[in-house]
């Protein structure tokens, strides 16, 4: 396999994971509305701490992308979205708290935009 093929192939697999983190976040939303008893402004603010991950990281990512290089800031930026998600499970189950729920979807946020800034390149 040639280096193209493998670059092409590591960017597939870094958009899709990224988007089974989203499409788990959306399709889970109306059940942890109803599990945490949230109000509609509750989960407007939910989703304004994915937005928030977004904004703090986009300031970073150039930075993190020259320090690290981009294979690992790929691999890193996956594992702070799939911690992100766990965060957001536990919140949402064990922990019934509405602020752990925001706090993964913080790192869910973050880890989405510096991988999205790292593969528009």
């Amino acid at each position: 396999m040639n280096q193209v093929n493998a670059w092409r192939n590591g960017v597939v697999t870094a958009y899709a994971g990224s988007g089974l983190v989203f499409a788990t976040w959306v399709s889970r939303i109306p059940a942890i509305r109803d599990d945490l008893e949230l109000t509609p402004g509750q989960i407007g603010f939910m989703l304004l701490c994915m937005s928030l991950g977004s904004f703090i990281s986009v300031a970073a990512s150039g930075l993190i992308v020259l320090r690290l290089g981009s294979k690992l800031t790929t691999r890193v930026a996956s594992v702070v979205q799939a911690c992100g998600v766990i965060v957001m499970g536990l919140g949402a189950t064990v922990f019934t708290d509405a602020f752990v729920v925001g706090a993964g979807l913080v790192a869910c946020g973050a880890g989405y935009r510096v991988l999205e800034h790292l593969l528009q390149y």
